[in-house]
């Protein structure tokens, strides 16, 4: 299993909050195409599709919605 880096699980966290590629960049001051290249990053790290990409936004899938919850679990244990 591979290690997933804590700054791709930021990301994703924001994406999944806002359920929005574009809403999320502006809220951690980067560019669309860098969200995007993460959340592909992290896709391939885990080997599977966390979100679906659609016209007007994101939705997480079902390992997604998994993952979200893991990921908020542990980075609200690194903010202790």
């Amino acid at each position: 299993m591979a290690d997933l880096p804590i700054p791709l699980l930021r990301t994703f966290v924001v994406v999944a909050d806002t359920l929005n590629l574009t809403t999320a960049a502006n809220l951690l001051h980067r560019a669309p195409s860098t969200i995007s290249m993460q959340i592909n990053r992290l896709e391939d790290l885990v080997t599977t599709q966390l979100l679906q990409r659609g016209q007007y936004g994101v939705r997480l899938t079902v390992a997604g919605e998994h993952l979200n919850t893991h990921a908020q679990q542990l980075l609200a244990q690194l903010v202790v």
